[in-house]
């Protein structure tokens, strides 16, 4: 790990860079040394500062690791604060990447594809907001593809929860189309921006075209501005119209209810 900020953590020996969370943070193959199995390891570029931080960082770790038997949801292994107030967090390793790799070697997906992913991402959204946790940063490059083929959420708001007293999001610019408008007042924040979230992720799967850097920042801001798309059903459009309603109170009451919208409409 020549000129990284930190050694390899204890326990695990980092392999290659295999791409970038952020602009700061450093994403990891490491090898896991109790038992040699492949491991994500993410090191956060922004260390936490002091004590109060540290201890709203452990606790969000905590309550993550709670739920990491959830189904997509991918668990967190190993989480830690280093003495110099370093971060970095461990979770299995999806070797076939996200759905935004999927996309863009595969082209868009179908809307019968996109639905029973979005089914599937609604299923885990109801499980963790029951326990209180807010995933806040839903994109197609934060749902990996695990070995079985599934869609797992990863990349929960850790550094938003602890680094920042105020919840301050400053999104990189491919979060920005997905967040719900919000989620630039922390203090309005509730589940509710998740469903926005989950309902812009499938709109980019099945347009395509939209999760490419260059007509990322031409997604629709929601609601009844949303384009129809070519060879998706108007019941999926209107799902994926109210899922991302501009005012929150426009949207599904939960993500049961954007589940079982979801399955009606394929």
């Amino acid at each position: 790990m020549g000129g990284q900020l930190l050694k390899d953590p204890p326990g695990y020996v980092c392999v290659h860079r295999i791409g970038s969370a952020n602009a700061v943070d450093r994403l990891f193959l490491a090898r896991r040394l109790v038992d040699g199995s492949d491991v994500a390891l993410r090191i956060f570029g922004a260390a936490i500062a002091n004590l109060r931080d540290r201890q709203r960082f452990e606790q969000e770790v905590a309550g993550l690791k709670k739920i990491g038997h959830t189904a997509h949801v991918l668990p967190i292994l190993d989480a830690e604060v280093r003495p110099d107030g370093q971060v970095y967090v461990v979770t299995p390793y999806c070797a076939t990447g996200s759905l935004h790799d999927h996309v863009s070697a595969m082209g868009r997906m179908s809307a019968v594809e996109a639905s029973r992913v979005g089914v599937k991402l609604a299923s885990a959204l109801a499980a963790i907001h029951m326990r209180g946790v807010i995933h806040r940063n839903i994109t197609p490059s934060n749902v990996l593809i695990d070995g079985a083929g599934e869609p797992v959420l990863t990349d929960f708001g850790l550094v938003a929860l602890s680094t920042s007293g105020d919840f301050q999001v400053e999104p990189g610019r491919g979060q920005m189309p997905f967040l719900a408008p919000e989620a630039y007042l922390p203090e309005l924040m509730t589940s509710a921006a998740d469903i926005y979230a989950l309902g812009a992720t499938l709109y980019a799967l099945v347009a395509g075209s939209g999760l490419h850097a260059a007509n990322l920042a031409r997604l629709p801001s929601g609601g009844e501005r949303l384009p129809d798309l070519p060879g998706v059903p108007w019941g999926l459009m209107s799902v994926l119209r109210r899922a991302m309603a501009l005012d929150p109170r426009d949207r599904f009451a939960d993500a049961t209810d954007l589940r079982a919208a979801l399955m009606s409409a394929r």
